[in-house]
């Protein structure tokens, strides 16, 4: 699978020890204040959000213009591109030196990155993992995860880190995560765990996955042959 280049993610003017927060939306977003909210709220470090309108409902504009914030920038793209797309519009548009991403119906733990952060050594080499929960639509918790799958949200990674592995397949629709994160322990990036909880990951029937696993999407396989050819 061809992986986007993006030398434009590389020359921006970084914000130092600093977060961005990554958050791609499609969709009506009855959840994304509450996601937004717990990106801004979850930590002491200075933190940005850039919201990226992927097929959003136009209206999410008034409903985030209410949060009163500067830290808060939207991207509405013309027409929806895919989430991989989405989040590397994200990543070339924020200062920070920090990355995380979020979904737009999951919630950041408190203090999650501080304790994401205090396990890199390395920030060129690190990737830190922690562990998510799993709520319902109410935000109801239904099972604390390990890491070894980790979502998305669960991962604190510095920009350098795209560099080293690239950014998302655009090609892929969906689990362009899974088909990254592959990438990243196939080179010389250095996993670090932690066992605390740092995302609320909500189940219900519009997520992403479950639609795609609903509708068949071929994606998913295209992602496992790619990781079987890496580790062959």
């Amino acid at each position: 699978m061809a992986v986007t280049g993006s030398p434009y993610v590389w020359n921006r003017v970084l914000t130092l020890n600093s977060l961005a927060v990554i958050v791609p939306v499609t969709g009506a977003g009855r959840y994304l204040h509450q996601s937004v909210m717990s990106a801004l709220q979850h930590d002491d470090l200075l933190t940005e959000v850039v919201v990226v309108m992927n097929g959003a409902n136009e209206n999410l504009h008034d409903e985030l213009g209410t949060l009163n914030t500067g830290s808060v920038q939207v991207i509405s793209l013309p027409e929806p591109v895919g989430a991989a797309a989405a989040r590397n519009v994200g990543i070339a548009a924020s200062t920070a030196n920090w990355i995380r991403f979020l979904d737009a119906d999951d919630r950041f733990l408190p203090g999650s990155t501080s304790r994401l952060l205090s396990l890199i050594e390395d920030p060129n080499r690190d990737l830190a993992v922690g562990r998510m929960r799993l709520v319902d639509e109410n935000g109801t918790p239904i099972q604390d995860m390990d890491n070894t799958s980790p979502a998305i949200g669960a991962v604190l990674c510095s920009r350098g880190l795209f560099h080293a592995v690239g950014t998302f397949d655009e090609a892929l629709k969906l689990g362009e995560f899974i088909d990254w994160i592959s990438r990243a322990r196939r080179s010389a990036i250095r996993e670090r765990a932690t066992a605390h909880l740092v995302l609320e990951r909500r189940v219900h029937v519009d997520n992403s996955s479950t639609q795609g696993l609903r509708s068949g999407s071929p994606d998913y396989l295209r992602v496992a042959r790619a990781h079987l050819k890496r580790n062959r």
